[in-house]
């Protein structure tokens, strides 16, 4: 018949932890030059990176193409001289930009549509049609596009789905379901509902 393993007292697991706290030391020795090592190796990195984007960037002869194909291309951490030329570039075409799809390791671009407003309207469909050739598909083949509007996303987030050039869809996200508001044969229709129904400001003077 087998034995049964004598019970644990206090005074074992009072050993037991002085052991193991001794064994986290002498790691913890070894482990952390090894952290300050990698710390200045990120360091070195993240300069480096941002020397690089300074010196694409500051290049004469970038055409407006290469530009966005660039400042499209992003992994989330590209540096902040990468980020603050991204902002600075969209916005000037009067687009906003927010975080990145991983799955195209490209910026994501947001619509800000000033209802009331054509000038905003035609800026914006023109940019699109700048940009939109260089933006990546997913995997379902479509192109994505956010829309920036007066709620902040209080009822859901907006998309624009550009699936070929003569269908576009609005969606909406909103409790994990993703649903088609309405659906167009042209970009500027889509842009238009979205400037009436998902604007973010509106100028009544226009």
């Amino acid at each position: 018949m087998d034995k049964k393993k004598p019970k644990e007292t206090l005074e074992d697991f009072q050993e037991s932890l002085k052991k193991l706290e001794l064994q986290w030391a002498k790691t913890f020795s070894v482990v952390k030059p090894m952290e300050e090592k990698l710390g200045r190796i990120h360091n070195q990195i993240q300069k480096k990176k941002e020397q690089i984007s300074k010196a694409i960037l500051d290049q004469n002869n970038f055409s407006f193409d290469e530009k966005v194909q660039y400042l499209l291309e992003t992994n989330g951490n590209c540096g902040m001289t990468k980020y603050r030329a991204q902002e600075k570039f969209f916005a000037d075409l009067g687009l906003r930009t927010s975080g990145y799809y991983p799955e195209t390791q490209q910026v994501c671009l947001q619509v800000v549509l000033t209802q009331n407003s054509e000038k905003s309207l035609s800026k914006t469909l023109e940019s699109l049609n700048k940009i939109l050739p260089f933006i990546k598909p997913r995997k379902d083949g479509s192109k994505s596009i956010r829309v920036f509007e007066h709620t902040l996303g209080e009822f859901g987030s907006y998309h624009i789905l550009i699936k070929s050039d003569n269908e576009y869809d609005l969606t909406k996200f909103s409790t994990f379901r993703e649903r088609t508001e309405k659906s167009f044969d042209t970009l500027e229709k889509c842009l238009r509902y979205v400037q009436e129904h998902h604007y973010y400001e509106t100028d009544e003077e226009d």
